[in-house]
C-alpha cells in the first residue's frame, strides 16, 4: 500500500494518506488543525500545493482605484499592504493620486485574465 505525505502549507501539519483514496486532479483541502484551505493536486507520483487565492474583480479594482487610489485603497484591495501604507502616508503630496490615475488607465487596458495572472 503506497501512502502520500500531505503537509499543510500554513501550519505545517503532516498527514499520511493512502494513495488509492486520492483521485488525480485538483482538490480543495481543509487542514484539520488550522482550518485553512489550500489546493492539492496529485498527478502520477507527484503532488503540489497551491494556496487558494480570491480572484481580483476588475470592476471593483477600477472603482476603488478611481475613488480611493490617492490614499492607496486599490493597493489594500490587491493585498499590497506596504504600498498601500506608503500611498496613505504621502497622500498629502498628491503624488499618489497621480500614480493612481496612471494605474487606473493601466488596469482599464488590461483584460480580465491578465489581471488575474498579475494580481491573484
Amino acid at each position: 500500500m503506497k501512502t502520500v505525505q500531505i503537509e499543510c502549507p500554513h501550519c505545517g501539519l503532516s498527514k499520511s494518506v493512502d494513495r488509492e483514496k486520492i483521485s488525480t486532479g485538483k482538490k480543495k483541502v481543509t487542514c484539520p488543525e488550522c482550518k485553512q484551505t489550500f489546493m492539492f493536486s496529485l498527478d502520477n507520483d507527484t503532488f503540489a500545493f497551491q494556496p487558494v487565492v480570491k480572484p481580483v474583480n476588475k470592476v471593483a479594482l477600477l472603482v476603488i482605484t478611481f475613488f480611493l487610489g490617492g490614499v492607496g485603497g486599490h493597493k489594500f484591495y490587491l493585498r499590497k499592504y506596504l504600498q498601500g501604507m506608503l500611498y496613505l502616508l504621502f497622500c498629502w503630496t498628491t503624488i499618489p493620486s497621480l500614480i493612481a490615475l496612471v494605474e487606473f488607465i493601466l488596469y482599464a487596458c488590461k483584460s480580465e485574465p491578465e489581471l488575474q495572472q498579475a494580481y491573484s
